[in-house]
């Protein structure tokens, strides 16, 4: 079952807000901006594999940092896991680009 379809399935409104509530899945950060990913810990290219479905425009083959403080990014490989949580962050980038 892919994160949409995860998050699909068991999504609940909560009253007075216009969030989906759903606890099995939380709200990052990908390359600055929201993206839902499940809670609990998934490999890399998991990650990288959640951010194309919800269409953000990078490649399998990209390199992926988790972001801490804003500006120290620890590389995560394919086959590396992390545990999600809530607000954590993430950036991936093309392999050949030295920024």
């Amino acid at each position: 079952m892919t994160v949409a379809e995860h998050h699909t399935a068991n999504e609940t409104s909560a009253p007075n807000e216009g969030r989906i509530k759903n606890p099995k899945v939380v709200e990052a950060v990908f390359n600055k901006k929201p993206i839902l990913l499940p809670k609990e810990r998934i490999s890399g290219l998991e990650i990288k594999q959640a951010a194309i479905s919800q269409g953000f425009a990078i490649q399998p083959t990209y390199v992926l940092f988790q972001v801490k403080n804003r500006n120290h990014r620890t590389v995560i490989g394919d086959t590396d896991t992390v545990e999600i949580h809530d607000g954590i962050e993430f950036a991936a980038v093309a392999d050949d680009d030295n920024s």
